[in-house]
């Protein structure tokens, strides 16, 4: 039942209108095959990306955290990019986490949802934030069961 629950949940905050699901998905959900990042154009083209690998059937191991930026973003923008668009029926959920500082160690219980998008072909989408340090991380949503891959971590960056 609980299993249901989180599906139905997540489900009705894609679509409002979604009726429940009566049965379990047929088959495991392991996600999408684009890569997800937050930019910061301010700092040499440096970029903080995570994906899934090329194959879709099982997801690659998130990777690890790139260094911390010292500069900040365009401000009080977050800007992010994928490398293509979502497969249909996939949406990718973002997820902030406002941290004190740039050393303060990040918590997956404590990332809260920022929006769902489904990255059309060539898009970054941007999001006003108030000023301050940033976990920024992201994860898969099949729009129609409401299942969902883990959250990736993409790093923390600095919005002034």
């Amino acid at each position: 039942m609980n299993a249901f629950t989180t599906l139905y949940k997540r489900l009705l905050t894609l679509d409002p209108s979604a009726p429940p699901p009566l049965f379990p998905p047929a088959r495991p959900f392991f996600g999408d095959t684009i890569e997800v990042g937050v930019d910061a154009p301010s700092q040499s083209g440096l970029s903080l990306r995570g994906g899934w690998g090329e194959s879709g059937s099982e997801p690659a191991v998130p990777l690890p955290l790139p260094p911390l930026q010292d500069e900040p973003l365009e401000e009080g923008v977050l800007t992010f990019t994928a490398s293509g668009p979502n497969t249909a029926g996939i949406v990718t959920e973002l997820f902030l986490q406002p941290l004190a500082s740039r050393n303060r160690r990040t918590y997956l219980e404590r990332y809260r949802h920022l929006a769902f998008t489904g990255f059309p072909l060539g898009s970054a989408e941007s999001y006003p934030v108030s000023p301050g340090w940033y976990a920024c991380a992201y994860r898969f949503v099949n729009a129609n069961t409401g299942e969902a891959t883990a959250i990736a971590e993409l790093g923390i960056v600095r919005a002034e």
